[in-house]
């Protein structure tokens, strides 16, 4: 069982996949990769929309087209995108005052309290912080932190991860980052650390940003050993229980 996290999958919706064609060819490489269960994590972005709900429907009909499309594939690739477990969520560009937004909730992962959060691209002021924990404490949420190696660029002193990891636990890393020149030392020190534990390919399409996250794991399992990777595996799995 191998979960990917972090995926722009849903057809249409997004910066990712631009069809339904497209997001069955990323799920068939998945399935022939080992990866049994994924998050859909479309971009959301309080600017881009009225309110949540008209993102949540644009995300339904989204997922609706999948789905229909998986239906209707016959043989054995119908077979294994039909045995894929598939989980909605968002990856929800960060805001100050977010955690008062009404249906904050209804963003996290299928029904779970679990929100992917992107932090913004800019260096992090105290303000930063308060709203994460705004979100914690206030909204209730517990929050994951995506592709949080990729902000070293902007934000360099560790301490303020160390932080962030104190105020929301979760974090987590792009599996392509674990074979980057720029994100590799920095991702191995956050696994050394334990600060993370979930991982994603946070894929866009298959040429450009693919869905490599069995890659991610097959590094984790040589590097860290056993145990490290059991608990990348196992992690998702109780984001899942937190209802």
């Amino acid at each position: 069982m191998m979960f990917d996290c972090h995926t722009h999958i849903l057809p249409g919706i997004d910066d990712g996949s631009r069809s339904v064609e497209k997001s069955i060819s990323m799920l068939l490489s998945m399935a022939d990769n080992g990866v049994s269960d994924v998050f859909l994590t479309p971009h959301f972005n309080m600017m881009m929309y009225k309110n949540i709900d008209e993102f949540l429907e644009k995300r339904q009909e989204s997922f609706d087209l999948l789905k229909s499309a998986i239906a209707d594939i016959p043989g054995e690739d119908g077979k294994k995108l039909s045995r894929m477990k598939l989980y909605c969520g968002a990856e929800v560009a960060f805001n100050c005052g977010m955690h008062k937004a009404d249906g904050l909730k209804k963003l996290c992962i299928d029904n779970t309290n679990c929100l992917l959060l992107e932090l913004p691209y800019m260096p992090w002021k105290e303000s930063v912080f308060d709203e994460v924990r705004a979100i914690t404490e206030e909204a209730e949420l517990s929050v994951v932190l995506v592709h949080i190696e990729r902000f070293r660029r902007v934000n360099k002193k560790f301490e303020s991860y160390v932080e962030l990891h104190s105020i929301a636990a979760a974090m987590q890393i792009n599996a392509e980052s674990l074979f980057s020149f720029w994100d590799k030392r920095f991702c191995v020190k956050l696994i050394k650390n334990n600060m993370v534990n979930l991982l994603g390919s946070d894929c866009h399409g298959m040429t450009s940003r693919p869905p490599n996250v069995h890659l991610g794991y097959e590094f984790i399992r040589e590097n860290f050993g056993d145990d490290v990777y059991e608990e990348f595996i196992s992690s998702p799995k109780k984001m899942l229980e937190q209802k």
